[in-house]
């Protein structure tokens, strides 16, 4: 029998200049524990509620179309980045707080953020099925205010540490992201200057067996259509899945991992025009949207035929301009920038940087891979659905109580 996993790895990094970076992971740390004599302290968080739910779908979605989504092969983790955002908030005030609680919450303030991220990371850390730590490290030559650590230990279980931000610096904190992610980020700075004052890093590790195992005769080789239009070959995976749609703009299915706390959605365009093709790019600048895609999760009532190609991608890139084109603007500017929250140093953010990796794979199944591809995928005669991945489509990775992604990602081509 053969086993497909999901194995998924994340890091942010943000640099404060003097510097503020989002990232994580490592091993041994050389550098002092700043939390020496601070303890979380116990917070009542706040349960996900509409407002939250949809501020946080649409986050997601406005960074996937930010990020290339429309024309790329894409993985990133709205969770680690909207973790590292709120810590940074924790140290922010002014209209450089404002920008980032109307992007993050749709205006929700950083206080109600804090309860809510807080609720919900308890819920995504209660098995061994996904980690997610956080590490904020400074300049050894920063006085750090202690309320900005203290509420980041509180909401966020943060670590931090000082050190001389050196070679040693750098080796630390890759060490820290490669541990958190399992080997599969091993590096996240090149290198780290005494110019910068800080870098905030979350680490997320997700890695999970399907609920349901396919069988060596559930493979099969088909046909994908890029986005370019390029006809490729790619191995499919065959099963009967939740099916999902708004009845208008895309369909889709829910696939559930093993214990149901997580499931893996797919949604594509569609376009009940006859004779008419998925327009993939209308569906993602346009017609995709949090209302829309969290009421048919929430709405399952039949089943579909099928159809998954195996998929490996590895994504990094700035996420400076994203934000900025979402918001967030104030924050990487030296002239604008209030992070009089963290330190009474002059600072803003000067790098973020996401780096992740995706592998959906079937455990011994590469050698099917190497066979000739010569079908194509049709649509079934009877009345069973059949919704076939074999053109460009979106997925996520969700807590499936609150239908949140904590991943996300397109898939527009195979190569």
């Amino acid at each position: 029998m053969r086993k497909r996993r999901i194995i998924s790895a994340v890091s942010f990094i943000l640099s404060l200049t003097l510097m503020l970076t989002f990232w994580g992971c490592g091993t041994t740390v050389k550098a002092e524990d700043l939390m020496e004599g601070i303890t979380a302290s116990k917070v009542d968080g706040k349960n996900s509620d509409e407002k939250f739910l949809d501020s946080q779908l649409n986050f997601a979605i406005q960074l996937l179309r930010q990020n290339g989504g429309a024309t790329d092969n894409t993985v990133m983790s709205p969770a680690s980045i909207a973790q590292a955002l709120a810590m940074v908030a924790n140290g922010t005030d002014g209209e450089t707080l404002k920008q980032i609680e109307t992007v993050l919450g749709k205006g929700i303030s950083i206080d109600d953020l804090n309860r809510y991220y807080y609720s919900f990371l308890q819920n995504l850390r209660s098995d061994n099925t996904l980690t997610s730590v956080n590490s904020v490290w400074f300049n050894e030559t920063i006085a750090v205010k202690r309320d900005f650590l203290q509420k980041n230990a509180d909401y966020y279980g943060a670590d931090a540490y000082a050190t001389p931000f050196d070679a040693d610096t750098a080796e630390d904190i890759n060490n820290w992201v490669s541990n958190k992610t399992n080997g599969l980020i091993p590096e996240i700075v090149d290198s780290v200057d005494s110019s910068m004052v800080s870098i905030i890093l979350n680490a997320m590790y997700f890695n999970a067996e399907w609920e349901e195992k396919y069988e060596d005769t559930d493979l099969k080789d088909y046909q994908f259509t890029s986005v370019t239009g390029e006809k490729q070959r790619a191995t499919y995976m065959i099963s009967y899945e939740n099916y999902i749609s708004d009845n208008k703009t895309f369909e889709g299915i829910m696939k559930h991992y093993k214990g149901k706390k997580y499931a893996f959605v797919a949604v594509k365009s569609m376009d009940k025009r006859i004779g008419a093709e998925p327009d993939y790019t209308k569906f993602i600048t346009e017609d995709l949207n949090s209302e829309a895609l969290m009421k048919a999760m929430k709405n399952i009532n039949e089943g579909a035929r099928t159809y998954i190609p195996k998929f490996k991608i590895e994504y990094a890139d700035s996420q400076i301009e994203a934000l900025k084109k979402m918001g967030i603007t104030d924050v990487f500017d030296p002239e604008k920038a209030n992070l009089s929250g963290i330190s009474n140093n002059s600072s803003y953010i000067s790098s973020a940087v996401h780096k992740a990796v995706i592998d959906v794979n079937e455990h011994g199944t590469e050698a099917a891979a190497a066979t000739q591809m010569t079908d194509v995928i049709s649509s079934s005669s009877g009345k069973t659905k059949t919704v076939a991945f074999d053109c460009p489509f979106i997925y996520m990775i969700i807590d499936a109580e609150t239908l949140l992604p904590v991943f996300i990602g397109s898939v527009t081509s195979m190569n």
